[in-house]
């Protein structure tokens, strides 16, 4: 079993004992923390959880971007049969081809979730001409030909596709789960990131991990749906733009909080912090989550991530501090706000 794996099956089993003390080592250890200096009383603070990012919706940027030409095909996950349903006919409607796969139960990456009812979803992909039954018939293949296949009919950037498939067959793939590995294969060390690709929410411009904060076709890319929603809704791209240029701390997939704030050097100052919830974490792990860390942030209205510390601070002070553990699990995202 892998390492990460196993300290997730601790935690819930430790939970269910009612064992705090292991079950609070257990969570630290899985954010990369080591128990830190957090005032007493918090327990009365009630954290602010939001869904950011959700694979079980009708994402608008995809729907908007094949009704303006911007895409030729798109694919829907984790839909339930109801949504499945209501998309097919929508495609019907319009002229589009479809597909459908399910019902399945959720996959996951690395989380202490509850578990899912077996033959829930469904997956659909969408097209405006041929292709959708390809996409799925593809990733049917699980195997990394079939990963590739399915980016390059989605229109994903040839180079980020060839990185996703290296990235899914490495060693921390196995690990932390593909998605967490090719998010922290992109966003490196600190470095600012462009906010037009942004992916950590459900209105993210890409549907896919570019391959570099740098990359030109990914941007390319983010620009034609961004122009594609700017023909349906100025303002709407004015939301969505607020949206993807606030800072994250991330910890794991897919615990991460989004702040209303501005960054100042390394650090963000905020006026509030939203704890991403996709409504499937198991309750133990919302439970913790909000009491170490998210009542914290909502407490304070400055976070720090550097020499090795992890702070959180109000104008009267420091609010909490973590000492983090190696390799370094959390990571402050700031989002570039430039054209």
């Amino acid at each position: 079993m892998d390492a990460l794996a196993g300290r997730y099956d601790a935690f819930l089993e430790a939970s269910r004992a009612g064992d705090r003390a292991r079950a609070s080592a257990e969570f630290h250890a899985i954010l990369g923390l080591r128990p830190g200096v957090v005032p007493a009383g918090f327990s009365q603070v009630t954290p602010a959880g939001q869904s950011l990012q959700r694979y079980d919706t009708l994402r608008k940027v995809d729907l908007v971007a094949l009704s303006r030409g911007q895409r030729a095909v798109a694919k829907f996950e984790d839909l339930s049969r109801a949504q499945a349903s209501h998309l097919q006919r929508l495609a019907r409607t319009l002229g589009w081809q479809s597909a459908r796969r399910g019902p399945y139960a959720r996959r996951y990456d690395r989380v202490a979730s509850e578990p899912s009812q077996a033959g829930d979803r469904y997956s659909v992909a969408v097209s405006r001409g041929s292709g959708a039954r390809e996409v799925l018939e593809a990733e049917d293949d699980r195997s990394p030909e079939g990963t590739r296949r399915a980016g390059l009919l989605l229109g994903y950037p040839p180079c980020c596709v060839e990185r996703f498939v290296e990235v899914s067959q490495s060693p921390e793939a196995r690990e932390e789960g593909v998605n967490e590995a090719g998010l922290r294969a992109f966003v490196g060390e600190g470095e600012a990131l462009p906010w037009r690709l942004n992916p950590l929410c459900t209105v993210s411009l890409v549907g896919f991990l570019p391959c570099g904060p740098g990359c030109a076709p990914a941007l390319a890319f983010a620009q034609r749906v961004l122009d594609a929603l700017a023909a349906e809704d100025r303002d709407g791209v004015r939301r969505v733009r607020a949206t993807l240029v606030r800072p994250v701390l991330f910890f794991r997939y897919p615990l991460w909080f989004s702040f209303d704030g501005v960054v100042q050097g390394t650090d963000v100052v905020y006026r509030g912090a939203l704890r991403n919830d996709d409504g499937e974490a198991h309750p133990a792990w919302t439970s913790w989550a909000e009491g170490i860390v998210g009542c914290a942030l909502q407490v304070g209205e400055g976070v720090s991530l550097r020499d090795g510390v992890l702070a959180v601070t109000s104008p009267l002070g420091e609010v909490a501090r973590w000492r983090l553990t190696e390799p370094t699990v959390p990571r402050l995202l700031r989002f570039e706000d430039a054209g």
